[in-house]
């Protein structure tokens, strides 16, 4: 990846930054080199995430039963972060996420 593609890419917190993310990525990747032959934003997947991670937070003692406390709290961890648990930021409603089916040129 080229110093100048890396400088563009915004990660997923970038309102908070105060950055503006990516409304198609695309032209990024056709300046990159790539030719795009499908472009997805996957409906749903906020709600499908954000189900997810509610389980599992209502479902942490019995997860840290099953996998250890160790290994329980990283998922955990990563499920009360993306919800907003861990800093009042809800990262979810300002993700996406994206199907790309791409080629180098």
């Amino acid at each position: 990846m080229s110093i100048s593609l890396r400088k563009r890419l915004i990660p997923p917190n970038a309102r908070e930054l105060g950055l503006e993310p990516l409304d198609d990525h695309r032209p990024l990747l056709e300046d990159g080199g790539f030719t795009v032959e499908q472009y997805e934003i996957l409906a749903h997947a906020e709600e499908r995430r954000r189900a997810f991670y509610e389980r599992v937070v209502a479902a942490e003692t019995e997860i840290e039963q099953e996998m250890g406390i160790e290994d329980a709290q990283k998922l955990l961890s990563e499920a009360k972060a993306n919800l907003g648990l861990v800093d009042g930021v809800d990262y979810l409603s300002h993700s996406r996420r994206i199907l790309v089916v791409a080629q180098r040129r």
